[in-house]
């Protein structure tokens, strides 16, 4: 299989495209934040330069970052909170 687009390695050391159907939404918010992360730092590096465009990089580096720290804190939360619900129900 030929793989196009960004792709990671799997446990077996395979590579896989990003969200490849047997990756669970908790991998793909995982895969997302650290993908967030990495882009983040990467920018900062680049603010040095003074650029327009190294602003701008960052800028957007630092909502995407924010995005995916909030999706995974609702993850989380929603997680905890599902839990909750059947120990209530299972009494």
């Amino acid at each position: 299989m030929e793989l196009h687009g960004p792709a990671h390695a799997s446990a077996g050391g395979t590579l896989k495209p990003r969200g490849a159907p047997d990756m669970t939404y908790e991998d793909r918010i995982e895969q997302q934040l650290l993908d967030a992360r990495r882009e983040l730092e990467q920018a900062d590096k680049d603010l040095a330069t003074g650029t327009e465009a190294a602003r701008v990089r960052y800028a957007r580096a630092l909502h995407e970052a924010d995005i995916a720290e909030r999706r995974a804190l609702r993850h989380a939360r929603e997680a905890r909170n599902h839990q909750k619900s059947w120990r209530l129900v299972a009494g």
